[in-house]
């Protein structure tokens, strides 16, 4: 695509977004720049914190990225959107968990009821303050090989977008205005 079309790009203005452009410059203050050529490219995507909670509490399991739904996501422009200058923080969060397989991090939906329960206390009890969050978690977030044991791994972009989202993780979870939620222990039956 044309290179004017990535919000990384200094071309790229508020309103070629649709957002307000103090919304934009709040973004960058509080450091979003440094994630915007990852968001950018597709490297990584962030789930909607909302979609995670709606989803767990449907009995859902967490799919691999390249099958969710458009709307597990929240569009760059909804993050910008969601940055406020109350919250002094990106309205991002990364999640350090433990894998329960080795195909996938959580077969039966365990974790992601927990995570979702957090993710909701979080939104609900803050006054308004985090009224929406993008949830950095690999397994949606990065491209997955879709079924290792019958052979079906990511295609070529993907490989080249996972590792340019590996290449971000530091960034993720080190950012001093990114959310970091910790899983310290494994739910039970593991």
């Amino acid at each position: 695509g044309d290179p004017r079309d990535l919000p990384s790009s200094p071309t790229r203005r508020s309103s070629d977004l649709g957002v307000s452009e103090r919304k934009l410059e709040l973004w960058r203050e509080h450091g979003g720049g440094d994630l915007e050529p990852v968001l950018a490219s597709g490297a990584v995507a962030l789930l909607d914190a909302q979609w995670i909670i709606s989803h767990a509490e449907a009995g859902g399991v967490l799919a691999h990225r390249q099958a969710l739904p458009k709307e597990a996501f929240l569009s760059f422009a909804d993050l910008v959107e969601a940055t406020f200058e109350c919250f002094g923080s990106l309205p991002v969060a990364a999640l350090s968990y433990p894998w329960l397989t080795k195909d996938h991090p959580d077969p039966r939906g365990a974790n992601l009821a927990r995570v979702a329960r957090a993710l909701k206390a979080l939104l609900t009890d803050n006054d308004g303050i985090i009224p929406r969050l993008g949830v950095f978690w690999d397994f949606g977030s990065l491209h997955q090989h879709p079924d290792p044991p019958n052979g079906v791994l990511r295609t070529e972009e993907q490989n080249a977008l996972f590792k340019q989202g590996l290449g971000c993780l530091g960034t993720l979870y080190s950012h001093p205005k990114t959310w970091v939620l910790r899983l310290t222990s494994f739910p039970d039956g593991h």
